[in-house]
């Protein structure tokens, strides 16, 4: 716990330091349980200070260990999936990444099943308990009862479309629009408003980013109506990531279009709900985004403030 409380704060040399002590300790219990929740913790640690390579290596560790074990969670398995990925696209290995962002989405297929998703809780808990481990059963049946009094959906497929639709478009831009204008139109009812809602940011970043000659005015006209519905869709659920990639994708648009002073309101609406939401690597790119734009406009002072923040999150992030 005090840790995973360090990783919150982003302060990682006592979060590693707090971690290693407590893996000592669940290795000398025999607590496998524990062990594998601290390495997670460790990858997730590495992630947040840019060594991907080491937090590729560790979840992949946890992955092994995962498959090998029983009960399997399907809730860690998507989480480790949607990590793995998020670290090949930071390491630029292209097929992996999708491979692992796809792994995590036909997870999430079935867990969304409101029904299912509590008889997964239920069997979680019945395999816990025969194999002695009482604490993880309990909070498996808790996390049951629960799940009786909301249907809330799972938030983490929001964020898996999120990085599926950038790496798509790193490594390929046509099939990254097929992709994800199919998934609108085949799976639009089964996916929640602000999985909807990530999907539509991606795709207004795609017309934005293939916004050329004669073809510009038309891009950013569908770029603005695939955003003004994703703010719309997204503002429904809260301060969340998507939401302040909604409202960033829309400040964008507004530059392009010379709306300056629109621009700038979305640009500022949707860093502080980074800064909220304790996300600093998140914030220093888009940060340093929006001053490059403010620089464009001769905008020199308000460009510095931004660089500045940009560099400040960094160095918080890391």
């Amino acid at each position: 716990m005090l840790g995973w409380a360090y990783l919150l704060t982003a302060q990682w040399q006592a979060c590693m330091d707090a971690l290693a002590k407590a893996e000592i300790i669940a290795k000398e219990c025999n607590d496998d349980s524990n062990s594998l929740l601290i390495r997670n913790l460790m990858g997730m640690a590495y992630a947040a200070t840019g060594d991907y390579m080491q937090a590729l290596k560790t979840h992949q560790y946890c992955l092994a260990l995962v498959e090998k074990r029983q009960p399997q969670d399907p809730f860690f398995l998507c989480h480790l999936y949607n990590q793995l990925g998020q670290h090949l696209a930071h390491l630029n290995d292209h097929d992996s990444t999708l491979d692992a962002f796809q792994q995590a989405l036909a997870i999430i297929e079935e867990l969304n099943k409101h029904e299912h998703l509590q008889a997964v809780y239920i069997d979680i808990a019945l395999q816990y308990s025969a194999a002695s481990e009482y604490e993880q059963a309990s909070i498996s049946f808790y996390k049951c009862i629960e799940l009786q009094n909301q249907r809330k959906p799972l938030p983490l497929q929001s964020e898996i479309y999120r990085y599926l639709g950038q790496a798509l478009m790193m490594s390929d831009q046509e099939k990254a629009r097929t992709y994800l204008e199919g998934v609108l139109q085949h799976h639009s009812n089964e996916l929640d408003a602000l999985t909807q809602a990530s999907i539509l940011t991606n795709l207004a970043e795609w017309f934005l980013l293939n916004n050329h000659l004669e073809e510009a005015e038309q891009y950013v006209e569908k770029a603005e109506q695939y955003v003004e519905k994703a703010c719309k869709l997204a503002q429904s659920s809260g301060r969340t990531l998507i939401t302040s990639d909604a409202l960033i994708m829309r400040g964008r648009i507004c530059y392009a279009q010379a709306k300056y002073e629109n621009g700038d309101e979305y640009f500022a609406a949707g860093l502080e709900m980074l800064e909220e939401l304790n996300l600093p690597a998140e914030q220093s790119s888009q940060s340093a985004l929006y001053a490059q734009l403010l620089d464009k406009q001769g905008k020199t002072k308000e460009a510095f403030k931004y660089y500045k923040q940009a560099y400040e999150r960094k160095r918080r992030a890391v």
